[in-house]
């Protein structure tokens, strides 16, 4: 049986950005699939680390990692737009909630 040739059309796809990102979001953040891993965590019941065979996705951390460095960066520039608080909240359900008291003015823009 012979095999097909591709057209370069077929080959490469021109994309804009946005469609890359969400076609190809491991080039980006990392993957997006559950990954086992063997970790220590702490233990509220037992108030102690113990060792845990879980499963997290590795993209997930990332984004949540980059959300709070980027609350830190702007933390530490000297014209930070009044930040001086910073806290994250992990809910018994599953959700993140990350806060800061900084960020861009809430003005109409003229343009």
């Amino acid at each position: 049986m012979k095999k097909k040739i591709k057209t370069i059309e077929e080959t490469y796809k021109s994309m804009d950005p946005i469609e890359h990102i969400i076609l190809r979001p491991g080039m980006y953040i990392g993957s997006v699939k559950n990954e086992p891993k063997q970790l220590f965590l702490y233990s509220s019941d037992d108030a102690k680390m113990v060792l845990a065979d879980i499963e997290y996705t590795p993209a997930l951390l990332k984004l949540l990692d980059e959300i709070i460095s980027n609350s830190c960066d702007e933390y530490r520039r000297t014209s930070n737009m009044g930040l001086t608080e910073i806290s994250v909240t992990m809910e018994k359900h599953g959700a993140v909630i990350i806060k800061d008291n900084g960020g861009i003015p809430v003005v109409k823009h003229k343009e």
